[in-house]
């Protein structure tokens, strides 16, 4: 039986999105997200118990991953939601820049560069990766009308599939990113067990 899910379990969560292949022992945790031992301790015993994630002990320390299952690629799924959520309350007006260009957006669309890392600046770029059809007169237009500068990246559904594990900048999207549209979508093909 599954137990209530909260914002400590999401939030250690989302370090295993980053590359969907990483391990971390507690030390870690407690640095990455300046988190109690405890907490990190307890919160990745209660992941492990639920099957969520993993350990194995080398030499004198356990490191977690990702369990291989169908239900980690549900909690996935959920910790996804929960950066995108996370993300938009930190960014009003790429909120707002996202909302007018949703229209225009099909397939996956993600968030990469220094706003996924959040060290983005007053004049940074919004770095856009698409996988899909979109618009990018109109998309690139609703940001100039909001100040913001848009890039966008895109690969067809068949190269994205073929080179997720060796292409440089999908490497870098996958390894820092935002997921805005197709969470589901994205997520069945960078997780290789959940197809």
């Amino acid at each position: 039986m599954v137990t209530k899910v909260n914002n400590t379990d999401l939030k250690i969560l989302s370090l295993f999105t980053k590359g969907y292949d990483k391990e971390y022992y507690i030390r870690e945790v407690e640095k990455l997200l300046d988190v109690s031992s405890r907490t990190a301790f307890v919160t990745l015993a209660k992941l492990e118990k639920e099957g969520v994630l993993e350990s194995q002990t080398k030499g004198k320390i356990k490191i977690y991953a990702i369990r291989k299952s169908t239900l980690s690629r549900e909690f996935l799924l959920l910790t996804e939601q929960y950066k995108k959520i996370q993300f938009l309350e930190d960014n009003h007006l790429i909120k707002e820049v996202l909302e007018k260009a949703d229209e225009c957006m099909q397939g996956i669309v993600l968030i990469f560069g220094s706003y996924a890392k959040g060290i983005q600046k007053d004049d940074s770029d919004l770095d856009m990766f698409i996988v899909g059809k979109f618009d990018e007169a109109k998309i690139k237009d609703i940001g100039k009308k909001y100040g913001i500068d848009i890039n966008i990246k895109s690969y067809p559904m068949k190269i994205f599939e073929k080179e997720i594990y060796d292409d440089i900048l999908l490497k870098e999207i996958i390894g820092n990113h935002i997921l805005i549209k197709d969470a589901e979508g994205f997520v069945r093909r960078v997780a290789k067990w959940t197809r």
